[in-house]
């Protein structure tokens, strides 16, 4: 029997500190877009997950003040078209 730490990658199912960093990695990833998805369906006027009080929700605020300065910017897709 090996007895490791909860700081340790083993702890937590991974054998190398690599691949534990890469899996918080990939959910803060996760998270981030998740997050801006959430943004976008506030300031658009869609139901979203975005509680009132919470940095989300200032964020989303500041990125419907932009919005309304900046309409075109904001209203591109990725692709760079609406």
């Amino acid at each position: 029997m090996e007895i490791v730490s909860e700081h340790e990658p083993k702890f937590w199912g991974f054998e190398t500190q690599e691949e534990w960093d890469a899996s918080w990695e990939a959910l803060a990833d996760q998270q981030q877009q998740e997050l801006c998805e959430q943004i976008i369906r506030f300031v658009r006027g869609k139901p979203n997950d975005i509680r009132p009080g919470t940095i989300a929700m200032s964020m989303a605020e500041s990125a419907k003040h932009l919005a309304a300065k900046l309409p075109r910017i904001f209203w591109l897709s990725k692709s760079g078209r609406s």
